[in-house]
């Protein structure tokens, strides 16, 4: 509608020029005309005439704008400017958005209605220019305001949604590590029974309705040994079993905890006699690497005075008391059920363990050595290799003295019989394992133990010139010689008829 109105203008400001420049009163309008005017040559360029109104804005007079060219007010290229014109004076087209320059350097955002004329007998463009700088910036701003506000307000919807989202995280969290926090306030981590503080507060919850409760402590055997010889990831898995154990045996209405590292008090009501409880937990097996543990477990039955300090102490005492009577058997049971594992991932053991034993017995009775001495050798010679019946085949077997020590301190053996296990790879040079000792620091029984091994290792060679070439290297020389003297080659001749 806009452009419409102003063609109507244009047309009827164009009459004088149609008409011819005389017409007196619709010149002077057109020269006095509030509006911008221009008539310019679409040819060349040239503007042919400018009314007062163009002067004052392009800031020069009427006669300097007749002697300038329009691409000297376009900031449009020379082809640019021509091409426009060409529309214009084609009719193809009569609006055009350009930016002007004012004699003064400025450049203003201007809007151009063209359209063609005659004037002097020639075809030329009159064209009306609105100033828009004022409105474009006015609307640039208007549309910059706009877009700031609606990042402003995105800003806002993105802050209110991620303090939504932080708020549900951190609720979320809150919920869990509540939940997480009261399962430990209740719970044992590690086997998922109770802790010891349920334990207390149900005693007196159960004495309260009855008047009679079974306290039943439960101690593991050996957990020491399992957590050096076979590592502390199979000691906790002996405390889980034995957790799945006692939540099995017993009723699920019964409280069963874990009170420290390896100890459980269970309070129940079951039918079953304090001395029926001992003995099922008792005889019952657990297998760690192929070796069967136990425990131990002490019942009384908790009168209605009876406090929890009193009842957990007389339960423990219990348990302490088949603990230590159970002790000796139980470490036999262990020791002989690793030297059956050795024995069989070993087809010769047996007949090893047999020869070297016969063959030590034979070197300290030929020393004079003491009964006793004698007895822990034999013993050493006996279970020096234990450690190998539970040896992943894929270690280093250098490392079976030191564990084989490992196992028998644990089960309890003298510290002469493992001391002399440890070191019975140690040669008299210091070059054998596991400590690089040498000469006199190693036992005495340790140096006849690695030379009875030695000479079983060789029986089907020439033993006496072996150890004579390595008397003073891998082996005492005294023993040695003392040894050869006595008849040792008469001895292994009897062990091979």
């Amino acid at each position: 509608m806009k452009k419409i109105v102003m063609i109507i203008c244009i047309v009827m400001l164009t009459l004088p020029f149609v008409y011819g420049q005389d017409k007196g009163d619709d010149y002077e309008m057109f020269v006095n005309h509030g509006s911008i005017m221009l008539i310019i040559d679409p040819d060349t360029g040239d503007i042919v005439f400018a009314n007062l109104a163009a002067a004052d804005f392009y800031m020069c007079t009427v006669e300097e704008m007749h002697k300038k060219n329009i691409s000297e007010i376009n900031t449009l290229t020379p082809g640019e400017i021509a091409n426009e014109m060409a529309m214009a004076k084609l009719q193809e087209r009569n609006y055009f958005n350009f930016k002007h320059r004012i004699c003064e350097g400025d450049v203003r955002d201007v809007e151009v209605y063209s359209y063609p004329v005659k004037y002097n007998g020639n075809e030329m463009l009159f064209s009306i220019i609105i100033d828009v700088t004022e409105r474009n910036l006015t609307e640039k701003a208007l549309k910059e305001s706009q877009e700031r506000e609606k990042d402003n307000l995105m800003k806002v919807v993105y802050a209110s949604v991620l303090i939504v989202i932080v708020f549900a995280v951190l609720t979320g969290i809150i919920y869990h590590s509540n939940r997480k926090l009261e399962y430990l306030t209740k719970y044992d981590p590690l086997t998922k029974v109770y802790n010891r503080r349920v334990t207390e507060e149900n005693y007196y919850k159960l004495q309260a309705k009855q008047a009679d409760i079974k306290v039943v402590m439960v101690d593991v055997n050996n957990l020491k040994f399992i957590n050096d010889t076979f590592g502390h990831i199979a000691g906790d898995k002996m405390i889980q079993k034995v957790a799945r154990y006692l939540l099995n045996y017993f009723d699920e209405k019964d409280i069963v905890s874990r009170v420290s590292g390896d100890e459980f008090v269970v309070l129940s009501s079951s039918v079953l006699s304090p001395e029926t409880i001992e003995k099922d937990i008792g005889e019952q097996r657990f297998l760690i690497g192929n070796v069967s543990f136990d425990v131990s477990a002490g019942c009384i039955i908790s009168g209605h005075e009876m406090t929890y300090e009193q009842a957990f102490s007389n339960a423990e005492t219990r348990m302490y008391s088949l603990k230590v009577s159970k002790k000796e058997k139980s470490l036999l049971r262990i020791k002989n059920e690793i030297m059956t594992l050795y024995t069989h991932a070993f087809k010769d053991a047996e007949h090893e363990i047999k020869m070297v034993t016969k063959i030590a017995g034979f070197i300290a009775e030929n020393l004079d050595m003491n009964k006793d001495d004698m007895d822990d050798l034999l013993e050493a010679a006996r279970f020096q290799n234990i450690s190998m019946g539970i040896i992943d085949q894929k270690e280093d077997m250098k490392t079976h003295p030191e564990k084989s020590y490992s196992i028998l301190c644990a089960l309890g053996v003298k510290y002469s019989v493992a001391n002399t296990v440890l070191c019975h790879h140690e040669l008299y040079d210091g070059s054998g394992y596991p400590k690089g000792i040498h000469g006199k620091e190693i036992p005495y029984s340790a140096r006849i133990l690695g030379i009875a091994n030695a000479i079983y290792s060789r029986l089907d060679e020439d033993v006496v010139n072996y150890l004579n070439q390595n008397k003073e290297s891998h082996f005492d020389k005294m023993i040695v010689e003392e040894v050869i003297d006595q008849g040792l080659e008469k001895f292994l001749n009897t062990l091979s008829s």
